[in-house]
């Protein structure tokens, strides 16, 4: 018997991948194009921004993550404006961004170096 390999360009997996994906994005549009024209009935307008991860993919990424051994870090977490997980930085630190791009991917990581001065407050 022989092995379909979907990451062979020219293979029936391929193809099917290939349809499968054009199906889906033509699903989505048609829910786009409904919810717009929805919108469009009603007197108002909607913007919609395709993403590449979800909010739950993004949480994911650093859920259980306690950061890399250093004072640099002043946080780190979902940036829903940017769709991507931002990891807030004191001041320029290589081990800290080896540690979090080596735990997140590229395309889903805003590093951002901040200024102020930050204080830990007591909750009691």
């Amino acid at each position: 018997m022989a092995k379909i390999d979907p990451e062979v360009p020219g293979s029936i997996a391929t193809a099917v991948a290939s349809s499968l994906a054009w199906l889906s994005c033509l699903l989505r549009r048609a829910e786009v194009t409904a919810i717009q024209e929805a919108a469009r009935r009603a007197g108002s307008s909607v913007t919609i921004d395709v993403v590449k991860h979800s909010r739950s993919e993004l949480i994911a990424f650093y859920d259980g993550m306690s950061g890399p051994e250093t004072d640099s870090v002043v946080g780190f977490g979902w940036n829903a404006r940017v769709n991507k997980v931002e990891v807030m930085l004191s001041g320029v630190d290589p081990e800290a961004v080896a540690y979090f791009r080596g735990r997140i991917p590229e395309d889903a990581l805003l590093i951002r170096i901040v200024s102020g001065r930050w204080v830990a407050a007591d909750g009691g």
